[in-house]
Formats: structure tokens, C-alpha cells, sequence
């Protein structure tokens, strides 16, 4: 027979000092509302049964040394009081805190698990005394994948005591914000470099451009950063030529004010989920060079590149090579020095052609340290291609590289397969750039192709508006 085991909690203690609580399988407890269960020394909550913590009621965590939430089965706290006099309370499983975490004494660890916070829960009390953390199992601050999460509809302010202070140009909808403190590798040529212990991520229904305050503990969280040189990054991705590019941070405008860095996100194609973080400029977060490539035209070879973000950049050298090993220098072609927006660069290569031609660029900085980029070849044996894309997701771009000269007819259906646009173009050069404005298209996925008397194009792409 079963046996299922009650317990109502009126009064404020009752705990052994170093036994905490432990609810076995098969056993229920219920806490009250306006009851208190306080846990002290070094004594843990352990449930591996059934903890039904009524709304009101209070678990408080008074310890002298580590305490630890754990256990087989979760629990829906409604009120945790951190009180610990000793190292911290640690999280040891996913758990859910639906009224308060009220921060009185030592710190939060989240370890690499989950606290949410639901559509009701918010963060009380805290300082750099007595902070979130996430730590690895050395202990080791900004090593730990845990995290805090809220869930709130049209959220604007400090969602749940979290530490962002939003401020959206339109409604987001039903939004999750998630707190972390993983620290968050850098991109590209920066791979080695690292972020302060703290991002935020916004996950809402419908994005729009947000302004945003990010709070952080300058004497815990900056990691290798100074404070007062950070600068806000964010996680992104853009589509260049038809093709997603590279996953980056991006440097966003912004000020640092200590503890506090104020900015605005970015539309992309990551919007869905927006993570912001803090870096500086002198250990930055994003890849400089995100396109490099090269089309063979009928008189000259048309080298572009486009970098996300310049720091001290002085210049760049253009090489070529006809056999992919030994390069020499064609061009030197003057960098943005500092940047924080995309820039691009073209430059055209009247020089003598193989059939395959190879391309590399090293950016050089002010201070003489140099980065070398990949190598790209050039094919003009076969250099006839119509390239289908999206200006950042906005008009609809179609490059004719050598392509016959002919009337084309271009045609956008959605993705029903309805007509939405047809128009006839003519190709005399062998080189043609064209823009259609999408004024009148919707956000959505649709299909584009060319036709000629012998030709067929198309490609899939995404429209996306502000």
C-alpha cells in the first residue's frame, strides 16, 4: 500500500541544522501560504517526491556554509529568501520561483541549470554582495550554463528585476528574457577573446528595435574587460549574395556608464532570439571580415568585401596568385581605421587573367599587426551566373555576371505560388545590378525567377520588415 505523507508548515523553523529538508518518493509536502520553512547551516532542500509550495509561503535559506537545491523531481517554490552567511546557495536541478528570489545574504549560484521565473516571478534585492552567478564545478565565476528566465507579455522596463531595462519601439508580444552569466566567445579572428560574465537574450513574438539599459557588477563580472571602456555587442547574422553569412557580434552604438551600457539592437536574422553582451574595444568580440569574393567579367575581375566592424584598421592589401600558393600584391586599398557599421569594398582587376585566378587580403592595423583572410578563386572559364538575393532582407537584388545579353523576364511569387511582381528587364553589359523595390510585399518567404529564350533562374528568399 502507498503511503502518502502530508506536511503543513505553520511555524517559522523546524529543521535539524544540518539535515535540511528531504522529501522522498512517494511523499507530498505542502507549505502553507504565510508559512515559513527555514533551512540553516549547512543543511540542503532535497525533494524527490512531491513539494507543493502554496502561493505565500516562504523557503528561506539561513546556512553558515554551501546549500544546495536539489533532488530527482523539481519544485515550484513561490518565495526563496538567500540568507547564506557561507559560500552561496547552489542550484543542483532545473526549478521554478513564481513570486520572489529575494537576495538578503551570499549568492545565487545557478550552476548549469534553469530557474524560471514564469509569468510571475521577479529578482529582489540584489547587489554585488549578493548576486547571480554561474559557476562550473571548480566554482569558477562565468563557467556555468545556467540561467534565469521570465516570461512577460509586451515587457518593457527591468522584466523581473533581471538587470535590462528595455524600452521597445513596438509591442514584442508574449516574450521570454533569459540572464545568463557564460561568459560568450568571440567570432572569427577573435574566437580567443571573451565577453564580460553576463549576457541577456530576448526572445519575443514580434521583434522590434529596442532600446536597452544592461546592468552589470564591475567588481565580479568584467573578467579580462576594464570598466568604462565596454561596449555593447550583439549576436548576428545577415545574408549576403542569397547566402546566410557567418554567425558574429556585432558592436552597437552605445554609452558605458559604470555599472550601466546603454544601446539599441539590430534587425537581422537571429532577431527571433536577440543576445546582447558586453565586450571593449581592446579585446572585441566580432569578426571584421564577413564576405569576401570575386566574379570574372568580361574585361576585369571584380573583387568585394564587406567587414562588420573595423578597430585601428589601417589598410588593406589585395593578392593575387595563378596557382593558389605564390601571391603578390596588386592593390592597397585604405581601411574605415575605427567602425562599428558594415562597410564594403570593391576593387577591379584589369590585370592579366588565367583561366582560374586566386585572391587573399590581409588586413593590417595601425600598429603594424597584420590578419590574413582565406583564399578565393575566380573561375573564367565558366563565369556566366544571375545572382538572386536580398538587400538585408529588404529589396530584391539580381546580379547578371556575363550573362547573355537578352530580355529577361523576372517574376516573384510567395509562397502560395501567387504572382506578386513581374517585370521585363534588358541585359546589354556584362555586368548588371538590379534592385526591385519590395514597398508592397509583405514579410515572408517568396520565390524569384528569371527567364529568358534559353535561360532559367531561381532562388528562394526571405523579406523581412522593420
Amino acid at each position: 500500500m502507498r503511503i502518502v505523507i502530508f506536511l503543513i508548515l505553520i511555524l517559522s523553523s523546524f529543521l535539524g541544522k544540518s539535515q535540511g529538508l528531504r522529501v522522498d518518493g512517494g511523499a507530498n509536502i505542502i507549505i502553507q501560504n504565510g508559512a515559513n520553512l527555514i533551512i540553516s547551516g549547512n543543511g540542503n532542500w532535497t525533494n524527490n517526491g512531491t513539494a507543493n509550495c502554496i502561493t505565500g509561503s516562504w523557503v528561506r535559506f539561513t546556512g553558515n556554509a554551501a546549500q544546495v537545491i536539489q533532488g530527482s523531481s523539481t519544485t515550484a517554490f513561490s518565495n526563496v529568501e538567500v540568507n547564506n552567511s557561507g559560500v552561496s546557495v547552489q542550484v543542483g536541478r532545473d526549478i521554478s520561483v513564481l513570486t520572489t528570489l529575494t537576495m538578503n545574504q551570499g549568492d545565487f549560484d545557478l550552476k548549469d541549470y534553469v530557474v524560471d521565473f514564469s509569468t510571475t516571478g521577479s529578482l529582489v534585492n540584489e547587489t554585488s554582495a549578493r548576486r547571480i552567478k554561474s559557476t562550473d564545478g571548480g566554482g569558477v565565476d562565468g563557467f556555468g550554463t545556467g540561467t534565469i528566465t521570465a516570461t512577460r507579455n509586451n515587457p518593457s522596463g527591468n522584466v523581473a528585476g533581471l538587470g535590462l531595462n528595455i524600452t521597445p519601439s513596438a509591442a514584442l508580444g508574449n516574450t521570454v528574457l533569459v540572464r545568463g552569466h557564460e561568459r560568450q566567445a568571440g567570432s572569427g579572428t577573435f574566437a580567443g577573446n571573451w565577453s564580460i560574465y553576463r549576457y541577456y537574450e530576448i526572445q519575443p513574438t514580434t521583434y522590434s528595435n529596442t532600446d536597452f539599459v544592461f546592468s552589470y557588477f564591475p567588481a565580479w563580472e568584467l573578467g579580462v574587460h576594464t570598466d568604462g571602456t565596454l561596449v555593447a555587442y550583439q549576436r548576428v547574422q545577415y545574408y549576403w549574395g542569397g547566402w546566410g553569412g557567418p554567425i558574429y557580434w556585432e558592436p552597437l552604438t552605445s554609452v558605458n556608464a559604470s555599472p550601466n551600457a546603454s544601446s539599441t539592437t539590430v534587425y537581422n536574422a537571429l532577431s527571433a532570439n536577440v543576445r546582447v553582451t558586453l565586450g571593449s574595444d581592446d579585446t572585441p568580440l566580432p569578426v571584421q571580415l564577413i564576405s569576401f569574393t570575386g566574379s570574372c567579367l568580361e574585361n576585369f575581375n571584380l573583387i568585394e568585401w564587406k567587414t562588420s566592424s573595423e578597430f585601428n584598421n589601417s589598410h588593406f592589401i589585395l593578392e593575387k596568385s595563378f596557382n593558389g600558393s605564390d601571391f603578390f600584391a596588386i592593390a592597397n586599398v585604405h581601411g574605415a581605421g575605427n567602425s562599428n557599421q558594415i562597410q564594403s569594398y570593391t576593387f577591379e582587376d584589369f590585370s592579366e587573367k588565367e583561366n582560374i585566378n586566386y585572391y587573399r587580403l590581409t588586413q593590417v592595423d595601425f600598429d603594424g599587426n597584420s590578419n590574413i583572410s582565406n583564399i578565393v578563386a575566380v573561375n573564367c572559364e565558366n563565369d556566366y551566373d544571375i545572382k538572386i538575393y536580398t538587400n538585408n532582407f529588404q529589396d530584391i537584388v539580381v546580379d547578371f555576371i556575363n550573362a547573355p545579353s537578352n530580355n529577361y523576364a523576372l517574376s516573384v511569387f510567395d509562397a502560395t505560388g501567387k504572382l506578386v511582381l513581374l517585370t521585363n528587364i534588358n541585359i546589354e553589359n556584362s555586368y548588371e545590378k538590379i534592385i526591385l523595390p519590395t514597398s508592397n510585399l509583405a514579410s515572408g518567404v517568396y520565390f524569384v525567377k528569371t527567364i529568358s529564350d534559353n535561360t532559367i533562374n531561381s532562388e528562394k528568399i526571405s523579406i523581412m520588415k522593420n
